[in-house]
């Protein structure tokens, strides 16, 4: 039983004084050597000598010691990313692995700080970190370091000090790739086009130097893979992608209504989306249904998006459950334009058997097709062509909602999660535990 938050204090001698010569105080080293006699095998094999590691010696685990790295405590209620990186660790404690997670701010942010221990995993945080990691380093037989700048920090210690761990870097998304495409669409291009400025050069090289200087690397889609496999053709890769509950019912399509859209506006590419929404999509749609509502969902809104609010737009910024709303829309509507990875937004709307139209950037990394699992188009005429269709036509709802929600049970769901988490741990070898 583990409960993080409780504190056990000693009072020296409270019970039996401090004289190990009187009282019932002297038993203690009468009764020692007796102790040691009759657990000796034990003690020898599964203990370390008194004093020899405090910290280690409370965490003797026969189980892979696992530590995940982040830039910060996952706020799996706020983006898609910080689901998947829940959802890992999830999937690492049933597997049994004893799972430790670093985060790179070294802030314990509340409430999801506490709900990780609640689960099990340990965290660390504080001015202390380097030290604490220097610690457990030892017994790590995997490492996981998400994100470029995150995994370039703590990548070198972890190597002189975690010498036998499988070090894994997970690219989350290839940042250099999302910000070719963004600087790409602020030169007025369009599709799949890439500039490589200054920073996303630098940005390139910092992703395929961490890629050569680990054991393996998750990237979250195939089409990922093929973008560096060129440039590090032996680098060994496994496919994480974003995963979410499959929803056991999904409430028809009778009742709903309006268009939703969803994304943490930490991301650039979701602030462009929501103005491409409202600003080119939905005039469109509004010309033949009118009185269509759109709800946009998202953290930290900045003012652009903000100013979209009006009679028909209503700007929700952060909620505590999204449930509500994916069961009271007719389509979740993602005209991204650039960006990279898989999206959060879609594959969540398909669990839950919420039709999606969007772009071929937005289905990156699904194996879907237009018209069968979801609706996929490019410009403002067509993607609100597809929206009206999936508003009014309620045979065509029901065949998205159903056959979105196998693609997200084949590509998405936990299982895959724990089979690639599961494969993960097969690369790693047995680390002694140092006095044992």
């Amino acid at each position: 039983m583990y409960e993080p938050r409780a504190r056990v204090i000693h009072v020296e001698g409270a019970t039996a004084g401090v004289d190990e010569s009187a009282g019932h105080k002297r038993y203690q080293e009468v009764n020692r050597p007796k102790f040691v006699q009759k657990w000796r095998e034990r003690l020898e094999s599964e203990h370390l000598p008194n004093g020899t590691d405090d910290w280690l010696g409370a965490n003797l685990r026969r189980r892979p010691h696992v530590l995940v790295v982040d830039h910060r405590i996952p706020q799996w209620d706020r983006e898609a990313g910080a689901l998947r990186m829940r959802g890992m660790l999830e999937a690492l404690l049933k597997l049994g692995c004893h799972v430790t997670f670093l985060p790179d701010n070294a802030l314990p942010m509340q409430p999801y700080t506490r709900e990780l221990q609640r689960i099990g995993v340990e965290v660390l945080y504080g001015v202390e970190l380097p030290q604490d990691l220097i610690r457990i380093a030892p017994n790590l037989a995997l490492v996981i370091l998400s994100r470029p700048q995150t995994a370039a920090r703590w990548l070198t210690l972890l190597r002189e000090h975690a010498p036998e761990a499988f070090v894994v870097y997970d690219t989350v998304d290839l940042h250099w790739l999302r910000e070719a495409r963004q600087a790409a669409k602020q030169g007025g291009m369009d599709g799949d086009e890439l500039v490589l400025t200054p920073k996303v050069n630098a940005m390139r090289e910092l992703e395929l130097g961490l890629i050569r200087a680990s054991d393996a690397t998750i990237v979250v889609t195939d089409a990922e893979r093929a973008h560096v496999q060129a440039d590090v053709p032996d680098a060994v890769f496994h496919i994480v992608p974003t995963v979410n509950a499959i929803r056991a019912r999904v409430p028809g399509a009778g009742g709903r209504a309006g268009v939703l859209f969803v994304g943490g506006f930490e991301h650039p590419p979701n602030v462009d989306a929501a103005l491409a929404l409202v600003n080119d999509v939905m005039p469109l749609v509004w010309r033949d249904l009118a009185d269509v509502g759109v709800t946009i969902v998202g953290t930290d809104p900045p003012p652009e998006v903000s100013a979209l609010a009006g009679p028909r737009v209503r700007i929700a910024g952060w909620v505590p459950d999204l449930d509500p709303l994916l069961d009271s829309s007719r389509a979740l509507v993602a005209p991204l334009t650039f960006g990279a990875g898989l999206k959060g937004k879609i594959t969540q709307a398909l669990s839950v058997g919420l039709p999606v139209v969007t772009t071929s950037i937005g289905a990156e990394g699904l194996d879907a097709d237009d018209g069968e699992q979801l609706l996929i188009a490019e410009d403002p005429e067509q993607l609100a062509a597809r929206v009206i269709a999936v508003l009014t036509d309620d045979e065509l709802w029901a065949k998205l909602s159903s056959a979105g929600q196998e693609l997200a049970t084949d590509q998405c769901s936990p299982a895959i999660m724990n089979e690639r988490m599961a494969e993960l741990l097969e690369r790693t070898r047995p680390v002694p535990i140092p006095g044992l």
